[in-house]
């Protein structure tokens, strides 16, 4: 009876525990960047402006994508402030560019991968909480990029689809599963992936968004197998009494 007792406790306890988790460890999306600026303020911004690049321009950093220490590629005085890079990858040549303002009626400089069948990823030197972006797809619009998010040990945190468009549309997401380390960016209809106006760094972890879907932490899931374990011994310890006596 006491046996019976102490296993509704624990599963009563261990369902408030897990689900307290699943709701305060999500991924929260959002397709408005005032309402992301609001819920995450005070993060670092980067428009591309202070890439020498001219209007309907498409100049190559190569493979070596594009980062703080890379866009000299683009003019001597050229610059991007720290903390991120942008990369493609694939099967394609792996090579980034900037847009110059015009070039796929982006209203102001761009970065891009530049062949249709790689990937953009986009990471993060020390991680952030909250990553906002205008998304943006050459030469047509694609209604359902495919965004993964990662965490600092690589290890996926979630996927969603947000439009891409060639004068860019919003998308932004915070995460209280950990920090975003990277984030890939996918055409399925073969687009060149891009993105203007970067914003990424610390910020709230409380926001609702433009949408949120709740993932539970490993750290559940572990505990939820370590109550099972112990269940099962508390069960298995009386019968091993009994054959003892």
């Amino acid at each position: 009876m006491l046996l019976n007792t102490l296993v509704a406790t624990f599963l009563s306890t261990l369902t408030a525990v897990l689900f307290a988790s699943t709701a305060s460890a999500s991924l929260i999306f959002y397709s408005d960047r005032t309402v992301f600026d609001t819920e995450n303020p005070g993060l670092a911004m980067e428009d591309f402006e202070s890439l020498e690049v001219d209007p309907f321009a498409v100049p190559s950093c190569g493979t070596a994508g594009i980062s703080s220490s890379t866009v000299s590629c683009f003019g001597g005085a050229s610059s991007v402030i720290p903390g991120f890079s942008f990369d493609a990858q694939g099967d394609g040549a792996m090579d980034t560019v900037a847009m110059g303002a015009g070039f796929n009626a982006n209203p102001s400089i761009a970065i891009s991968t530049n062949t249709f069948i790689d990937i953009a990823v986009l990471s993060f030197n020390e991680g952030a909480e909250a990553v906002g972006f205008d998304l943006m797809t050459t030469f047509l619009d694609d209604p359902d990029v495919v965004i993964s998010i990662f965490d600092m040990s690589d290890a996926l945190l979630g996927t969603t689809t947000a439009p891409g468009s060639s004068i860019g549309t919003f998308f932004g997401v915070s995460s209280t599963m950990g920090l975003i380390s990277r984030i890939s960016l996918e055409s399925l209809t073969e687009q060149a992936e891009g993105i203007d106006n970067l914003a990424f760094g610390g910020g709230s972890t409380t926001g609702t968004g433009g949408g949120a879907s709740a993932v539970p932490l490993p750290a559940s899931i572990a505990l939820l197998a370590l109550g099972l374990v112990a269940l099962r011994l508390g069960r298995e310890r009386p019968k091993s009494a009994l054959r003892n006596q």
